[in-house]
């Protein structure tokens, strides 16, 4: 009698595994450009939104292109050129990735720089239910619903919505999603967005900032194990820390302090 319910205690557990829901991630990256956007003028190779692979918020040493491809977290399963498939495609470049111990996959699109508004209001009607992109992946024939239908979206970028209005579309569909928005001051320029669509940031900056994807990298890693925000927002600013070579303090002093329900 043990031994039968021993057996269906491990095919349960089996199945559940089988079955659970893969996690997705969707990374929203708006190339830096120095012609098209209010920021204080980068340099000319690294500001071109028209080149992702020498672009500063995808291509550069702290870009997400090469903080995830070169992580031993994680692993790059497939890049695509959807532009060039698609020339109404907003988006230049992307990448597919998988995480190696929980499997979570992270689909990193990188918007032509010109083209910041669509990217916000991709990123901002994912919240609304209104955004929800079949995403094709060759290597692994499968298709993965990304926008409203990931658990997970974030942002890289400028700030845009300091020069522009974005009109999100309207839907019954709210989403339980969560959200890390990285550019300067994003919590009181988003969170009348997500108050609205009842998404759920768990990083958001209060300062001026650079948002490198080193930021995004480190707070994934608590978010997979279902830290606090307290705990997400430590790993953040410890990364930001690091790497601008400023005290811990100094880190948080970047990243708003979240209210934790």
């Amino acid at each position: 009698m043990k031994s039968i319910r021993y057996i269906a205690l491990v095919l349960t557990f089996l199945c559940s595994s089988v079955f659970a829901e893969q996690k997705i991630i969707h990374l929203f990256v708006a190339l830096c450009d120095n012609e098209s956007q209010g920021i204080h003028p980068v340099g000319a190779k690294i500001g071109d939104g028209d080149k992702p692979e020498d672009n500063l918020y995808w291509g550069c040493s702290d870009g997400a292109q090469k903080i995830f491809g070169r992580s031993k977290l994680w692993t790059k399963i497939e890049e695509q050129k959807p532009q060039e498939a698609n020339a109404n495609s907003p988006i230049m470049r992307r990448i597919i990735f998988q995480h190696k111990k929980t499997k979570t996959i992270l689909i990193a699109d990188a918007y032509q720089g010109k083209l910041i508004k669509q990217c916000m209001t991709d990123y901002l009607n994912s919240s609304s239910g209104a955004f929800s992109p079949d995403i094709e992946c060759a290597k692994l024939k499968k298709t993965f619903k990304a926008g409203s239908e990931s658990k997970l979206t974030a942002f890289i970028g400028h700030n845009g919505l300091m020069e522009h209005t974005v009109a999100t579309t309207k839907t019954d569909y709210k989403p339980k999603l969560d959200t890390i928005t990285l550019c300067c001051v994003s919590d009181s320029y988003f969170k009348p967005y997500f108050k609205d669509t009842g998404t759920t940031p768990i990083l958001q900056t209060k300062s001026l900032m650079y948002p490198g994807a080193f930021i995004l990298h480190d707070a994934i890693e608590g978010w997979l194990i279902s830290e606090s925000k307290d705990k997400i927002r430590t790993r953040a600013a410890k990364a930001y820390a690091k790497n601008q070579k400023i005290s811990v303090k100094g880190g948080y002093s970047i990243f708003t302090k979240l209210d934790s329900n």
